[in-house]
């Protein structure tokens, strides 16, 4: 996708900035999208101000992909947008940046009577409105690899390539060490999911140690999983939890030392027992690893899509391992707030049923597909 798209999720960021009276309440935007799209822009034409610092423009949009509607769609769609001019805050470059050929995702509304009126379009039927609020579509990575989803979670590219798994200075559970092969590569979450991210997708927040951006804690793995579902459906792309295989091959980030920055415990990279002061944290306070994942180790447990065997890696596939056959308990990785420093090693493997009450320790990070 080219940098014009981009360009419209932030214009719309500037908007709600500046509008005095916003279209829709907070509520109100947090709510699901009519629309969902990929698709190409044709055309851009400017139509008139609205008011003294915003100005409507409309795209011809043709349709690629549809991932939400509840009917059948046209092959090009009218898509109306505002852009605020000016104001100490606006943070919204020139429209001109987006043109004909740009592709990306569009989260689209359809017109309300109240917004064809503020918009001076009252004789217009059957278009759409791009979405307002906060939440920013950022399909395409930055130089970091980084992209931003329609949540505002930042999720790092990560290649594939293979690494050697388990620990022979760990427990038993963790042998015997076994080269793994990584066959394709994936998006895995720069943090642990978050409060506000986990609310805004579930309409909840389990959490006993309550912060919009600690990490969301007490979750059961089918809440982690049901939270993958709904964000796979709001945005048209396929989110889930990370197999255990991914899980360490993301944590080491290249390493092989017991922790991904040496061999001893570092209180600038990990809140555990001993600096936690017996609570979760805000996600991304300690250091990275190397590919820039926080918080891998420590703050919260992290549920991996496995089932839990403890002599899986006696006959775990080299390539791709999705985990044993098995019902009854899930692996959980990273260790917690609550641990020892043995257990928030790379290597280290925890597991749990996965359908008993979570404990507040219990949190988890996403991986996406790439398309």
């Amino acid at each position: 996708m080219k940098a014009g798209i981009v360009t419209i999720g932030i214009l719309f960021l500037g908007i709600t900035i500046l509008a005095n009276e916003p279209l829709w309440t907070e509520e109100q935007r947090t709510e699901k999208r009519d629309v969902v799209i990929d698709g190409e822009v044709l055309s851009v034409e400017k139509l008139h101000e609205t008011n003294e610092r915003e100005v409507l423009y409309v795209a011809k949009v043709k349709v690629l992909k549809t991932h939400k509607s509840d009917g059948e769609l046209p092959p090009t769609l009218s898509v109306y947008f505002e852009f605020s001019k000016t104001g100490e805050n606006a943070r919204c470059p020139d429209y001109a940046e987006l043109k004909k050929g740009d592709k990306g995702k569009f989260f689209l509304r359809k017109f309300s009577p109240e917004l064809k009126k503020k918009l001076k379009l009252e004789k217009v039927g059957g278009a759409l409105f791009l979405e307002m609020g906060s939440d920013v579509m950022k399909e395409e990575p930055n130089e970091d690899g980084v992209i931003t989803n329609s949540i505002g979670m930042k999720l790092k590219l990560i290649e594939a390539g293979e690494f050697m798994m388990g620990s022979e200075k760990g427990e038993k559970n963790e042998k015997p060490i076994h080269k793994v092969k990584i066959t394709k590569p994936f998006y895995m979450g720069v943090c642990e999911v978050t409060q506000a991210q986990y609310e805004k997708i579930m309409g909840k927040n389990p959490s006993v140690f309550k912060g919009p951006d600690r990490p969301v804690d007490s979750v059961m793995w089918d809440d982690a999983v049901l939270f993958c579902k709904k964000l796979s459906e709001e945005e048209g792309v396929e989110y889930r939890l990370p197999t255990e295989a991914e899980w360490e091959y993301t944590c080491r980030a290249g390493t092989t030392t017991m922790y991904y920055w040496g061999d001893e415990m570092d209180r600038n990279y990990a809140w555990y027992w001993e600096n936690s002061e017996e609570r979760t944290h805000d996600v991304g306070k300690k250091k990275p690893n190397a590919w820039d994942l926080y918080d891998m180790s420590g703050n919260a447990y992290e549920w991996c899509s496995d089932w839990y065997d403890a002599d899986y890696y006696e006959n775990s596939p080299g390539k791709d391992p999705q985990g044993p056959k098995g019902d009854g308990f899930r692996v959980l990785r990273g260790g917690s707030w609550f641990d020892h420093p043995r257990y928030c090693r790379s290597a280290s493997r925890f597991e749990d049923e996965q359908d008993r009450e979570a404990d507040d320790s219990y949190g988890f990070r996403v991986v996406r597909e790439v398309e």
